[in-house]
């Protein structure tokens, strides 16, 4: 009986897609990177990047309680799409999202 294993990527930046284009021309790799795309899902606060607050209020892709990932309708996420779509050594296999836990205005004390 053979046996097959499938390894999945997940992405959320250009530099991720662009390393496995690199790693896979580097080591002739014939099959394409299998990846799944991370979505924000919200609901938890953080310093992406360790930009200032300032700088994080002003970016169009600010989740205010943001997890990991893209949110979904950012100029970011179409970036990222767009290269996954055009590179020869990456595809997408899906998306992926986690909500995690309530917003602090519905916590309760």
């Amino acid at each position: 009986m053979k046996h097959s294993a499938h390894f999945r990527v997940f992405v959320d930046t250009l530099i991720q897609v662009e390393q496995l284009e690199e790693y896979a021309r580097a080591h002739h790799r014939t099959a394409p990177w299998s990846v799944f795309i991370k979505v924000d899902g919200g609901y938890r606060y953080v310093d992406q990047l360790n930009r200032s607050p300032i700088a994080l209020l002003s970016s169009e892709d600010y989740r205010p309680y943001s997890r990991a990932g893209l949110a979904a309708g950012s100029r970011a996420m179409t970036d990222l799409i767009t290269a996954v779509i055009n590179a020869k050594h990456v595809r997408i296999f899906g998306f992926y999202s986690h909500f995690g836990r309530e917003s602090p205005e519905m916590e309760t004390s």
